[in-house]
């Protein structure tokens, strides 16, 4: 993965974005370059609105999934 690559993915996620307007998206990676380059994904997203967020821990990452779902759609999310 290289800076190429995510702005290849940001593009792609934009067109999504036009038919799943309401989206949430978490992003776990432990490796540092890895989580600079999530981060630059989550910093470019945030054009649309999709509700992302790049993580180091994965604890950090289904927690705040969980309660994103659950404060935005009424939904609990089990097994992450």
């Amino acid at each position: 993965m290289n800076s190429d690559a995510v702005k290849r993915l940001v593009a792609m996620s934009k067109r999504v974005t036009s038919i799943n307007l309401d989206t949430l998206v978490a992003i776990y990676t432990p490796q540092p370059y890895a989580s600079g380059l999530a981060r630059m994904w989550e910093i470019f997203m945030d054009a649309t609105d999709w509700e992302t967020r790049a993580f180091s821990d994965r604890v950090e990452a289904a927690t705040w999934l969980r309660k994103r779902a659950k404060d935005k759609y009424g939904i609990d999310i089990v097994g992450l």
